[in-house]
């Protein structure tokens, strides 16, 4: 058994350290497994580490729940 590591770019922390304060409301988009992307998204600062969307949920909604889901997104990291 054995195990790899391949953590975030420091560009990409400096660049999302960066941002934030800036008030701009950043996401993350990967092609990484969702258990995989929720830990970076940690690393990075970027959301709560259990909120997630995988590319078959989004294939499933239609415009008002993806709609619903963005606006959301916003209001979590906009006030917690």
């Amino acid at each position: 058994m054995f195990g790899i590591i391949d953590p975030p770019r420091d560009e990409a922390l400096a660049a999302v350290s960066r941002c934030q304060p800036a008030g701009t409301l950043v996401k993350m988009i990967t092609g990484d497994h969702v258990v995989t992307a929720r830990a970076i998204g940690v690393q990075l600062g970027i959301g709560n580490g259990q909120a997630a969307l995988t590319g078959s949920n989004l294939e499933k909604m239609d415009e008002t729940q993806l709609q619903r889901m963005v606006t959301i997104a916003w209001q979590q990291q906009k006030f917690t």
